[in-house]
């Protein structure tokens, strides 16, 4: 998903490459996961992908830190950009980054950067920090929808038997395992669970 949201940002506004940082599992320092870009900049690439930012360091360091879009005239004269060697050389200079967040809860960065030496736009930093929320809220459904279909697979792929049943106690639903067992007690779908089984269950 975020793959898509990058072109769609970058390519609306002109800039030509743009990256996505979010939380490594310590929580400690932030970690490329998507990158996007419109011509070829493999060096910038590559360090954006083995480099990570503690709070604070670098461009996306900056913007956790702070909680707010940051723009960069010039990467090649920033005193915090431990990237510029490369970016210069592969023809990078103007930089804007701002959060992604959720309900204030800090989910990562989003930052583009141009060939050319861009003036700061106070304008369009204002508009991303309400993107960032946007795109945040985005994520979260995303990654709510694969939890529910995680779990959803739980009980298909558990050895054991799992049956569940209505509330007058017929069977409902069967998982690999527990068909065999419906079909040693001549059971289908839609019928009545035995007593003990249905009796259990109303306990619970």
């Amino acid at each position: 998903a975020l793959e898509r949201i990058l072109p769609t940002v970058g390519e609306s506004l002109g800039w030509e490459f743009g990256c996505v940082w979010m939380p490594a599992s310590d929580g400690k320092v932030l970690r490329s996961v998507a990158s996007w870009q419109t011509t070829p900049k493999p060096r910038f690439d590559a360090i954006c992908r083995d480099r990570t930012f503690e709070l604070g360091v670098g461009l996306p360091g900056r913007v956790w830190a702070n909680g707010e879009p940051a723009w960069i005239r010039d990467v090649a004269h920033d005193v915090n950009f431990p990237r510029m060697p490369v970016a210069v050389e592969d023809g990078l200079h103007g930089a804007f980054a701002f959060p992604i967040t959720f309900n204030e809860k800090f989910l990562g960065v989003m930052e583009f950067f141009s060939s050319e030496i861009r003036q700061p736009d106070e304008q369009l930093l204002a508009m991303f920090a309400g993107i960032g929320s946007q795109i945040g809220q985005f994520i979260e459904r995303k990654r709510a929808e694969a939890a529910v279909e995680s779990a959803s697979l739980l009980p298909k792929e558990n050895p054991s038997p799992v049956i569940r049943l209505t509330r007058s106690g017929g069977i409902s639903y069967a998982n690999p395992a527990a068909q065999s067992l419906l079909g040693f007690w001549r059971i289908t779908l839609g019928e009545r669970a035995p007593e003990v089984i249905a009796e259990k269950a109303q306990e619970i």
